[in-house]
């Protein structure tokens, strides 16, 4: 069991936990990139830096907003605050934070939180990702995906009508959630046009996706009453074909994927359950006590924030 306000650590190969790390209130989403464990606390509005040898923490830093979204590429942590509507850029080595970059109009309390205090809305989420030479960023608010040049920090171009959710890199380009429409877009980083969509089930809820090996995962919260089943679809990256559902636990919000492994943090009963891959079997089940906000997946380990 992890403690409240932390980031646990769990070996891939045992499936067990070997550690647990204090960090800031309400911690959502978490990424890892050269030899940094990057955790994003809602709640007290800052960003945790953890080294992932020593798993202690290397600083904590403090921004204007609450970060709802991390991706770190080229020396940088870019961070979306979904309320105020910006992103900023973090330098890795430093710690120094640049200007916030507009990006969309600023929500009110009630439109960035749900009834439930640390459940963020849909409009509140802006996905961000460094992939293909842009940082690109998810604006379910304005039903739009925005790409920024990572120097200058302008916007280079806009893709309009997708509610973003989430974001992944593919080799041509980048895989989006569109969890209102409940499909997959893959977009060609080039071009910035749309050359496949995928139609997932009509009464779905997704809200994450990842890629891994030759599949995108994406985990269903369920039908639009927010009950169970819950599950994850395995979806053909090459072909946008739909295989099987993966049976996992209530309000499964993160997802991980590896070549050898998938992992989903329910954010209803506090599990991070292990999907194998080759046989699209859960294979674990481990239960943490707190709901999960964020997964990652790098090097044998597997960081997970507990609300």
């Amino acid at each position: 069991m992890l403690t409240e306000n932390s980031v646990g650590v769990i070996d891939a190969a045992t499936n067990s936990v070997v550690a647990g790390i204090p960090v800031g209130q309400d911690p959502l989403d978490v990424v890892t990139a050269d030899g940094s464990v990057w955790v994003a606390n809602v709640g007290d509005e800052s960003v945790t830096q953890i080294d992932a040898a020593t798993r202690r923490i290397v600083r904590t830093i403090k921004l204007t907003g609450a970060p709802t979204g991390l991706s770190a590429g080229d020396g940088a942590l870019w961070v979306t605050d979904g309320r105020a509507g910006t992103v900023e850029r973090i330098d890795q080595d430093t710690g120094d934070v640049d200007h916030a970059i507009p990006v969309r109009p600023k929500l009110s309390k009630t439109q960035f939180f749900t009834n439930v205090s640390n459940h963020l809305t849909g409009a509140a989420w802006m996905p961000v990702l460094v992939a293909h030479g842009s940082v690109w960023v998810g604006d379910a608010f304005s039903s739009r995906i925005i790409r920024l040049n990572p120097r200058s920090g302008r916007v280079t171009g806009t893709i309009d009508g997708y509610e973003t959710w989430a974001l992944a890199a593919a080799p041509m380009g980048i895989w989006i959630l569109d969890s209102s429409a409940r499909k997959l877009a893959l977009i060609e980083a080039e071009s910035g046009r749309t050359v496949r969509t995928v139609q997932l089930d009509p009464d779905g809820a997704p809200k994450a996706l990842a890629v891994g090996g030759d599949a995108v995962w994406v985990p269903n919260s369920g039908p639009s009453a927010g009950l169970p089943p819950t599950f994850v679809w395995r979806v053909n990256s090459a072909s946008g074909a739909i295989g099987p559902k993966v049976s996992v636990d209530y309000l499964p919000d993160a997802i991980a994927a590896t070549p050898s492994a998938v992992w989903v943090g329910s954010w209803g009963n506090g599990s991070l359950t292990k999907i194998d891959p080759s046989t699209n079997t859960v294979v674990a089940r481990i239960q943490l006590g707190h709901p999960i906000g964020g997964v990652a997946a790098d090097d044998g380990l597997v960081w997970v924030t507990a609300q």
